[in-house]
């Protein structure tokens, strides 16, 4: 079974086996994180200030099988993926 699409990201069944994609930005000091628990994909960003400590998080999660709507948010989210 293929875990990667044609632009290098993970498939439906990647995440199902419990591959995560991620991404983090500089400017924003801010990491997000898409991942799929039970069938259901979340998109979570977490920001910290210079010392680390949590200044914002945002978690969406969506019904099972709207991962094309959770890949949109974590699409728009800023920063540059480090792992998939």
């Amino acid at each position: 079974m293929n875990l990667r699409t044609k632009n290098n990201r993970l498939t439906a069944y990647a995440f199902a086996c419990g591959y995560v994609e991620e991404k983090y930005d500089d400017g924003t000091n801010s990491n997000t994180r898409l991942w799929v628990e039970h069938g259901a994909p979340h998109v979570r960003t977490v920001t910290r200030d210079s010392l680390g400590n949590i200044t914002a998080r945002d978690w969406q999660s969506f019904d099972h099988g709207q991962l094309a709507e959770a890949r949109k948010v974590f699409n728009a989210k800023p920063g540059e993926i480090i792992n998939a």
